[in-house]
């Protein structure tokens, strides 16, 4: 009656409350579960995330340590790598210089060889050919060569461009003197007028010019390349063209023709000239008139009288012809070999003699003005060389006789054009003089730049200069 009076106090739900508060648990139980195991849960909970953290913590660590340690194993390669590089260079160096030293005391004795061949050929050429050349004024009888002509000997001058070169520049001198004067701005040379000039000149038993003065050498047969062989204008395009032309002085006024300012209407003139004349044929002679049978006195007479006439024509005409025959072997277009441009082994610059060993005027200082040119002072003698002597194979032109030729062009000039009649003869020489000495120039730039010269142990005196085929620049 007790447990019941006692139960029916209870709530439905005072069951439920009780299994759940755990009042019907034991004790040990009900503390354990309540107590202990939430504390354990929350220490084990605590636990692990300070293992967590401090997992974290040792990966954080080690990882910086390893990026330290790998920063600098990486800087100590590179280190290593730069030293590497640095000895690797340094021994590269020292080897590009041992062999730079090793090239340059090569060099040094090729040079001190090269050096030794060049003075002794230096002292060879001015024993042999220049110190025991002869020398002589300049008359018309002698020679006229272009450089490098393997026909070239001591009997004549050596020019660039030969006679046909002078022809051109001289001609050029005077057409700018003529045109100087405001009276003459229409003038221009003539084919006749040049062909008549060359007549006068060449034609001149006195002055006794030598055959084949006034040639131009071509490197094909005149039949290959002229249009029409019986027009001389045809040939003269032909002869003027510079693919043509075996003479190589003529061929190097070509090509520094427009530095020398040389005139294409007198480049065209003179070519004509030439042309016609090497080409001209001989006149026929007039047949003489025949005498009908039965003719009457007076036509007996009158015949008489015509044949006559016609014998005085024909003498006319074979005088003519002598004289042409006589002057085309002055005047000729031949078929040559090309010049070689490669075999010579020395430059030679052949100035007229001077007496005494003077020494050379010091060098131009800037500012000083340069001593003028006049050909009334230049020496006479002419040192008469052949570029081929032994074994001695020499490229030279005279630079200063030139100017005796073209005196004598200018004289006979002076005779056949009115123009020029109150000309100075050294004044259109002191014209002429500026030409001269670019052609001068850019012959030995062009020797240095083509050929495999070098102006090295260069020889310069009063009467000379030479400058040899080598690689010495200095």
């Amino acid at each position: 009656m007790f447990a019941k009076d006692f139960l029916k106090t209870f709530k439905r739900d005072t069951l439920r409350i009780m299994v759940d508060l755990g009042t019907l648990r034991r004790p040990v139980d009900l503390g354990i579960d309540a107590s202990y195991v939430p504390s354990m849960y929350c220490q084990i909970q605590s636990d692990m995330q300070m293992h967590q953290q401090t997992q974290q913590d040792l990966d954080t660590m080690v990882s910086g340590s390893m990026s330290n340690l790998a920063k600098a194993h990486k800087a100590a390669i590179a280190k290593e790598r730069k030293r590497k590089e640095e000895l690797k260079h340094h021994e590269m160096a020292h080897k590009r210089q041992q062999e730079e030293e090793k090239r340059q005391r090569k060099e040094k004795r090729a040079a001190l060889r090269e050096r030794k061949r060049l003075n002794d050929l230096k002292e060879k050429i001015l024993s042999d050919m220049i110190n025991n050349a002869s020398a002589e004024e300049y008359n018309t009888k002698l020679n006229v060569y272009d450089i490098k002509d393997k026909a070239a000997g001591a009997d004549g001058i050596i020019v660039v461009g030969g006679f046909v070169g002078e022809l051109i520049i001289t001609f050029t001198c005077m057409l700018d003197y003529i045109l100087a004067s405001p009276a003459n701005q229409n003038f221009m040379f003539t084919v006749d007028s040049v062909e008549q000039f060359l007549r006068d000149l060449l034609s001149n038993e006195e002055a006794g010019f030598p055959d084949e003065i006034c040639k131009v050498n071509i490197n094909k047969p005149i039949e290959e390349i002229s249009e029409d062989v019986e027009d001389f204008n045809s040939t003269a395009r032909a002869i003027a063209n510079p693919a043509n032309q075996a003479d190589f002085g003529l061929q190097f006024l070509f090509d520094i023709q427009k530095e020398l300012v040389l005139s294409p209407d007198v480049i065209d003139v003179v070519f004509k000239s030439i042309a016609k004349l090497s080409s001209q044929q001989p006149a026929e002679a007039v047949p003489e008139p025949t005498l009908a049978e039965g003719a009457t006195e007076e036509q007996t007479t009158a015949h008489e009288e015509e044949v006559e006439k016609v014998k005085e024509q024909n003498n006319e005409i074979n005088a003519a012809n002598a004289k042409l025959e006589q002057l085309k072997t002055k005047i000729c277009v031949k078929h040559s070999e090309t010049v070689d441009e490669k075999s010579e082994i020395a430059l030679i610059k052949l100035s007229n003699l001077r007496d005494g060993d003077a020494p050379l005027a010091s060098p131009k200082v800037e500012g000083e003005e340069e001593e003028s040119f006049d050909p009334a002072k230049l020496p006479l003698r002419i040192p008469l060389v052949k570029p081929k002597t032994g074994d001695l194979d020499t490229v030279i032109y005279h630079n200063e006789a030139v100017y005796s030729l073209r005196k004598a062009l200018v004289e006979q000039a002076k005779k056949n054009f009115k123009e020029l009649d109150k000309a100075e003869t050294n004044q259109l020489l002191t014209h002429s003089n500026q030409r001269s000495k670019m052609v001068e120039d850019r012959l030995e730039e062009n020797f240095i730049k083509n050929q495999e010269f070098g102006r090295g142990c260069l020889h310069q005196d009063n009467n000379s200069r030479i400058v040899f085929k080598t690689f010495l620049q200095e």
